[in-house]
């Protein structure tokens, strides 16, 4: 009995040492358990204050390279905007330049070109072949320009003879529906157009071929001044000749055209 008591006592006695070392134990792992917490709330904190500072510093190197794209972008376009200035500017110069080269190079062959055809009319007016050498390869292009029709039937001085008399044409255009009959005088007088108009009124009766056309009337040169054309615009005669020098034309095609519709 008394050896089951001693055990009993024993056992206790081991119970309770065990539980004051278990709780100790608890004791010890419960504070390491707080003591972790807290580091790991430590750490975290740590952590976040270095995550704010990275992030801190991430904002302020992105702030600093926007700073610089902007500046980097504002002197390009600054730099841009100031060769397009300077393009600009010598294109105004070139353009300018070029303009003013085109206009010497005009005048200088307007001044070439009206030279040649003086010593060409002056020429041909000793020759007496005006007809031959300037109006004949140029009247052909006006009567195409001012009247719209095609001459097909050429004739330089061409001549019929009737009765005894010559009538002659110093250069007749022949179209589809008219006749051009073109009087060339090398220094026109106020007279000369009075002549050609009453010549003009006996040319069907020596070309019946042109009977069924409408007859139209010149008086031919290479210079025609402006008080005969002035009479010829009265008298509704047209005026071919050189204007300014330049190149053969129709002195009066518009003045004559408005006198015939009145007269119509």
């Amino acid at each position: 009995m008394e050896i089951l008591e001693e055990r009993v006592d024993k056992l206790e006695s081991i119970v309770a040492q065990t539980t004051i070392e278990l709780r100790s134990v608890i004791h010890d792992l419960a504070t390491c358990i707080m003591e972790t917490n807290l580091r790991i709330e430590e750490t975290n904190r740590e952590f976040k204050e270095s995550d704010n500072t990275l992030r801190q510093e991430m904002r302020e190197v992105i702030d600093l390279m926007n700073k610089m794209v902007t500046q980097l972008s504002d002197s390009l376009s600054e730099k841009i905007a100031e060769t397009n200035r300077e393009l600009s500017e010598n294109m105004v110069e070139t353009n300018r330049e070029f303009n003013e080269k085109i206009a010497e190079t005009h005048r200088e062959l307007s001044a070439s070109i009206k030279e040649i055809n003086k010593d060409r009319g002056y020429e041909a007016s000793k020759r007496g072949t005006i007809v031959e050498d300037i109006l004949a390869p140029g009247v052909k292009s006006l009567i195409r320009q001012y009247f719209k029709c095609e001459p097909d039937d050429v004739r330089p001085r061409t001549e019929k003879r009737m009765g005894g008399e010559n009538f002659e044409v110093d250069l007749l255009l022949i179209c589809e529906d008219k006749a051009f009959m073109i009087e060339v005088k090398a220094k026109p007088k106020a007279e000369d157009i009075d002549h050609i108009l009453k010549k003009a009124e006996r040319f069907t009766s020596f070309f019946p071929e042109c009977a069924d056309k409408e007859i139209i009337h010149f008086l031919g040169s290479i210079v025609i001044g402006r008080d005969i054309v002035n009479r010829a615009n009265k008298k509704g005669l047209y005026a071919v000749a050189y204007r300014e020098w330049e190149y053969l034309d129709i002195l009066n095609f518009t003045e004559v055209n408005r006198k015939k519709g009145q007269q119509a």
